[in-house]
């Protein structure tokens, strides 16, 4: 049980770092119109 808390744990983190890092990427970086082209298909899959 306290193996399956510390995975828990260190994935959470590591999600929330690549958010962070993926955040700062694309707030530095000069977007491109095809760059949101990419992302809303994603969101709007077909279940």
């Amino acid at each position: 049980m306290t193996t399956t808390l510390v995975w828990t744990g260190v994935a959470l983190w590591f999600g929330f770092n690549v958010a962070i890092a993926a955040r700062g990427l694309y707030a530095m970086r000069p977007v491109k119109a095809a760059a949101p082209a990419r992302i809303i298909p994603l969101r709007h899959r077909r279940g």
